[in-house]
């Protein structure tokens, strides 16, 4: 009788599954690192089309989030001060319908949920150690990283 496709017989020297087969995918190295470095070094750049109660409540959902997380000021330098960047402050207060005390909890809840899940080392640990095709999807649909880009 034939044999299917993938049956190997004595002599055969075909691996008998697609792994074997799969084509070598070459990623950027370090590229969670290129991503955090981003992350860091982003400016607080006025805020898209931004109404002026939005302008005001930036600044209240700022304080909010600051006391809540026991600071005087913004962090520089790390990655961490993205949340306080005033597109990103205004993303919440959008994403809670300009509802400030809502916009912080749900802030300061995501900052809690990255340091939690350990999330950059996890990334960094798929980036080392996961299977290539899925670290070239992740590249794929996220060029700009993670966190991604705002749009409206």
């Amino acid at each position: 009788p034939a044999r299917t496709t993938g049956q190997m017989g004595a002599g055969d020297d075909a691996a008998p599954d697609a792994e074997a087969r799969a084509p070598e995918v070459t990623l950027p190295p370090k590229q969670v690192d290129k991503w955090l470095k981003a992350l860091t070094e982003m400016r607080d750049l006025e805020p898209e089309d931004p109404t002026d109660e939005e302008l005001r409540k930036i600044q209240e959902l700022r304080a909010a989030v600051l006391e809540a997380e026991g600071l005087k000021e913004p962090p520089s330098g790390v990655w961490q001060a993205n949340f306080y960047l005033r597109s990103t402050l205004l993303k919440f207060l959008r994403g809670r319908d300009g509802d400030v005390a809502k916009a912080a909890t749900m802030l300061t809840d995501a900052q809690k949920w990255f340091e939690e899940h350990k999330y950059w080392e996890r990334l960094r640990k798929f980036e080392e150690e996961g299977d290539p095709a899925q670290r070239l999807l992740l590249l794929q649909y996220a060029p700009e990283g993670p966190l991604g880009v705002g749009k409206r």
